[in-house]
């Protein structure tokens, strides 16, 4: 009742608040509905109760329903009755014109055509599964639509240097499960961190310490400092011949990404901003940033950016593991062409973006001229693939199908060519899908080798790979390794950097940008006029390499923390190492001598060889021994004046944890003083 009462009073408030009119000749209507939480339907019930009580209006439930579609079947009470069909009725008509407005010449694929919706683990996801039935032309991808349990959240880390999402990560201090609450998802407990270690304590722990990497000039003060290791430069294996143009500065971020696309018309930070702008010029590109759905697709979309005229976008190049080659890939473009003639015929699942990534871009395999000996062999394994489905009455998921052709693949390189044949000629009750995958993949290479190397010839011959940096990183080798990715072995290539003064960089660390302000207005004041020039990049390399000091100071401080528990930590981690590798007698022995060193600290408290026996806290020494020993002495009651007898019981655990025998002598020597006392003043 009080809720009902309470629920009423704030309608009333409301209707005043709005001045809403609730007398007429009819009783006015007020339409109510709720979302997915489980106190929803018990607040529904005591919002109409008071609406019919207080105000005596009429209350309608609308039952499960999304803030925008209440919305719409208010103003549309006002006309005709509504409903929730009407809505979906409208809702697909408006999505249908707005699909009519593409220009039908565009040169998007088919993962442009997708309409991807989060349905924040709530209602949305469930009114958009009515919305799909009726969008047959049109793609939707639901995430987090509730009936899965959703991740809304859960992978909330991003590593800023690769860019990739790391899917453990989770906030501390409460902080993780106060946003969970707030997204109305199940609150997991804190994780407990049981050890931890700076990785400049844990490389020290190594008895050789060495590495190997293209960036770490920049950086040889710190190595020096921390590890004590020189930094020695190898020659490269051949003549460097990237050209790095200078950096270029402009005022605003506009210039600088407007200045960026008519350079890409030839890429990290802002990746999904840039992209939209390469797709207002139907500029066809590939996009790598922190989302998990590109992980599936990472090293296929890296491999081939070295294809002409290929556009990639990544938030950030660093660490992505897999090399540019100059032409493309031949082995990965060959294993894309497999799988786009082979996955329709094992499976007839659709791909899970944000697993497998997008849809292979049927551009790049058009200009791959497959000769008719590998396309009849790809048709010959196509046609087994539909074959063994129909016959075995299955078919795959779409994740072990890539899984059937990834292990053909794999079967190409570690059995010969004579072999591979001899298991699809010979006869046999299973019909060999495997090897006849692996004999077209061999067929298929040999085909993407010579278009790859005759398009590699005309990339180089044109300039090679071309890298924009859109801003400056917090340390130089970060830049480096951007750059790095240019003119590899000797392959010709050529970078640049473009920066504003809006960048995360300038404003993260309140840099005073005045005196470039002013320098840029006095030679320009179009903002989409780049400035090169000495003085303004010696100022901006000057402001990062701040910013390497400020972050070389934060790891130095923890590096001094994390002495503290060094000398502890070493001590630990040799007594671990000596009982994971020593025979079972040696850990005996080392086990036995902690627990006697346990005894003899919990005697020595209490046991004051000096003193009589009497005197010694007995009963505090074995609550002290039973609060460790737990449930070895469960069951056995002690007292103090049995102490001597139940250590001589047979029971071999307990006397080991037990019997101290410098205790007993040194108490059998003090008795034996006391004695002579005695008799001495007798």
């Amino acid at each position: 009742m009080l809720l009902h009462c309470f629920c009423g009073q704030l309608i009333i408030e409301f209707v005043e608040k709005e001045n809403i009119p609730l007398e007429g000749a009819r009783p006015a209507q007020i339409l109510l509905g709720r979302d997915t939480r489980p106190s929803g339907e018990s607040l529904l019930e005591a919002a109409k109760q008071g609406i019919n009580s207080i105000l005596g209006a009429v209350a309608i439930d609308m039952g499960i329903v999304t803030t925008p579609q209440l919305h719409w079947m208010v103003r549309a009470q006002k006309g005709v009755k509504a409903s929730e069909l009407d809505y979906f009725e409208q809702l697909s008509s408006s999505f249908r014109c707005l699909m009519d407005l593409i220009p039908s010449g565009s040169t998007f694929n088919e993962v442009d055509y997708k309409l991807v919706v989060d349905g924040a683990n709530s209602v949305g996801g469930e009114k958009l599964e009515v919305l799909k039935k009726r969008l047959d032309g049109l793609a939707i991808e639901v995430r987090n639509s509730g009936k899965d349990g959703g991740v809304l959240n859960e992978g909330v880390g991003a590593d800023y240097l690769t860019g990739r999402v790391e899917e453990k990560r989770r906030w501390s201090e409460g902080i993780h499960q106060a946003i969970e609450a707030k997204e109305g998802l199940k609150i997991q407990a804190d994780s407990v961190i049981v050890a931890q270690i700076t990785y400049q304590s844990l490389f020290k722990l190594y008895p050789k310490l060495s590495g190997m990497t293209g960036t770490a000039k920049t950086e040889e003060k710190e190595f020096l400092k921390m590890f004590q290791i020189p930094v020695i430069e190898v020659p490269t294996n051949l003549p460097n011949i990237r050209k790095d143009l200078p950096i270029q500065a402009f005022a605003t971020a506009r210039g600088k990404w407007d200045h960026v696309r008519q350079e890409v018309a030839y890429i990290v930070e802002n990746s999904e901003h840039l992209s939209n702008l390469l797709r207002e010029w139907n500029i066809p590109h590939n996009v790598l940033h922190a989302r998990p759905k590109y992980a599936g697709k990472e090293a296929e979309i890296v491999a081939q950016a070295g294809q002409k005229n290929a556009i990639t976008i990544s938030t950030n190049m660093a660490g992505r593991g897999t090399d540019i080659i100059l032409g493309g890939n031949p082995k990965m473009l060959a294993k894309e062409i497999i799988e786009d003639q082979l996955l329709s015929g094992l499976t007839r699942e659709a791909p899970n973006v944000e697993v497998d990534g997008g849809e292979i871009s049927q551009k790049v395999l058009s200009k791959t001229k497959v000769k008719s000996s590998s396309l009849a062999l790809l048709a010959k394994a196509a046609l087994m693939a539909k074959y063994v489905c129909k016959s075995e009455g299955k078919s795959w998921t779409y994740q072990k199908a890539k899984t059937l052709i990834l292990e053909a693949v794999e079967m190409s390189q570690s059995i010969n060519l004579k072999d591979i044949e001899k298991l699809v000629d010979e006869e046999s009750e299973m019909y060999p899908l495997g090897p006849t995958i692996a004999l077209a993949y061999l067929s298929v290479v040999k085909d993407c080798e010579v278009h790859c190397s005759r398009e590699g010839y005309e990339v180089k011959r044109i300039g090679g790979l071309h890298v924009i940096g859109t801003s400056l990183h917090g340390s130089r080798r970060i830049d480096n390794q951007l750059r790095g990715r240019a003119g590899r072995q000797g392959d010709p290539g050529s970078t640049r950097f473009m920066v504003s003064l809006q960048d995360e960089m300038f404003q993260k660390f309140n840099f005073d940008t005045e005196w470039a302000v002013r320098l840029i207005s006095k030679i320009t004041n179009d903002e989409d006029v780049p400035i090169e020039g000495e003085t303004i990049v010696k100022q901006l390399l000057a402001l990062q390499i701040n910013v390497e000091k400020y972050f070389f100071g934060i790891r130095k401080s923890l590096v001094k923390f994390d002495e503290v528990l060094e000398v502890q930590r070493k001590h630990v981690y040799d007594l671990r190492q000596l009982i994971l590798t020593g025979d079972s007698e040696s850990c005996s022995q080392y086990i036995l001598q902690y627990m006697q060193a346990v005894v003899d600290e919990i005697v020595f408290g209490n046991v004051d060889p000096l003193k009589h026996p009497r005197s010694w806290s007995l009963g505090k020494l074995m609550k002290e021994f039973i609060s460790i020993a737990g449930k070895l002495l469960d069951g056995i009651k002690l007292k103090v004046t049995s102490i001597y007898k139940f250590i001589r019981q047979p029971n071999t655990l307990k006397a080991d944890l037990l019997y101290d025998h410098r205790v007993l002598r040194m108490s059998y020597e003090f008795m034996q003083r006391h004695q002579h006392r005695k008799q001495l003043t007798a």
